[in-house]
């Protein structure tokens, strides 16, 4: 069943009617819900609210007060090949971070209270995690989907990657995409030099020339990481599993405009335009925020911070809980809000999002940033 039309934003088929007409019990809505969704590149920014239009307090009263999730935004490891200026995760520390024990525990969890995807933004660059693979074959298992950020760097760089995977740029490729993993791939600039420089990178990145019409309809060649033909050579679907993300700011405004729009345009590519969250190491960059006339320029293309996503559960790299990712503070996390006790164990998810305080308000915040 297709629920919303992807462009346009409109609801095609009232889900409240499916839910109703099915006669499921309560504590299946959630399921019902899910498994008639399209999870798409959408499902990460928008916000369940928004996809199916449904009032929160429906939603609430429906579930008898006991909400579940639909989506778990989790952080890997601290660690990262990259060195971002603008990284809203710039202050987290690896100091106990989680065990891939631990990870699968909450994994299992939050798919037990009803999340099918797992999302994974951060906090350092999730394909050297050691624990990648295996991550990755336990939400397979868990048959959730699971959608990740990454700066590419592993997939256009062999010793990077052979370094951190043991496999060469293409093997690793094709591991993950057996896995069923989704990337949404970095591209901070068509011009490599400013690409190095946004993304703090120094001769990691390879780099391929492409050909699309500007908007002055001229053909001019842009400039992109190589990982991405060998992303697709290796299986992966522009649009569909591979995607590309791109911070926007001053800096590289225009180039956003007349190439790095054209050409995921021309190939097919989803594009996760992003405006600057102030946090980490852009926490007080107010010079980097774009002017209101540039986001008018390119608004239809941003990301969609409207609504919040409020079936989701974001969890750091150590375990501790956030109110959402852009508020997400990995150098001063909410301290009584953490998944794992001070003798290692996971404790009850279900439980500490429904009585801790700071969680139940937060659930009826419709307005914070992603």
């Amino acid at each position: 069943m297709k629920i919303i039309n992807k462009k346009e934003r409109v609801v095609e088929k009232n889900i409240l009617d499916v839910i109703r007409s099915l006669n499921y019990k309560s504590k299946d809505i959630f399921n019902v819900i899910a498994s008639n969704m399209k999870i798409d590149f959408d499902f990460g920014h928008g916000g369940f609210l928004r996809r199916t239009k449904l009032p929160y307090s429906l939603i609430e009263s429906l579930s008898d007060g006991c909400l579940s999730i639909l989506e778990l935004d989790l952080f890997l490891s601290k660690r990262c090949n990259a060195s971002c200026p603008k990284c809203y995760c710039g202050d987290a520390t690896a100091d106990g971070e989680l065990t891939l024990d631990q990870i699968k525990e909450i994994i299992r969890q939050a798919k037990k209270i009803g999340a099918r995807v797992v999302y994974t933004p951060g906090a350092g660059e999730p394909t050297i995690d050691p624990k990648f693979l295996q991550i990755a074959k336990f939400i397979k298992e868990m048959d959730m989907n699971w959608v990740v950020y990454t700066n590419g760097i592993v997939f256009c760089n062999k010793k990077q990657c052979k370094k951190h995977t043991g496999m060469t740029p293409f093997q690793f490729a094709k591991a993950i995409k057996e896995l069923g993993v989704t990337l949404i791939h970095k591209i901070w600039s068509t011009y490599p030099g400013l690409n190095d420089k946004l993304t703090g990178t120094r001769n990691k990145y390879s780099y391929a020339g492409f050909v699309v019409r500007g908007n002055d309809g001229r053909p001019r060649t842009v400039y992109a990481p190589k990982g991405l033909n060998l992303l697709r050579m290796a299986g992966f679907s522009p649009g569909k599993d591979l995607l590309l993300e791109t911070l926007c700011t001053p800096a590289n405004f225009k180039d956003v405009k007349e190439n790095i729009i054209p050409f995921a345009e021309k190939f097919g590519f989803s594009l996760v335009l992003e405006p600057l969250i102030l946090n980490g190491w852009a926490k007080k960059d107010t010079t980097s925020v774009l002017s209101e006339k540039q986001v008018e320029e390119i608004f239809p293309h941003l990301v969609d911070f409207g609504p919040r996503k409020l079936y989701t559960l974001v969890i750091d790299n150590r375990g501790f809980v956030h109110k959402s990712i852009g508020e997400v503070d990995l150098g001063n996390p909410m301290s009584d809000c953490r998944v794992v006790d001070e003798d290692g164990k996971v404790v009850d998810i279900f439980n500490l999002i429904h009585s801790n305080k700071g969680l139940v308000q937060n659930r009826h915040s419709e307005y914070v940033h992603c």
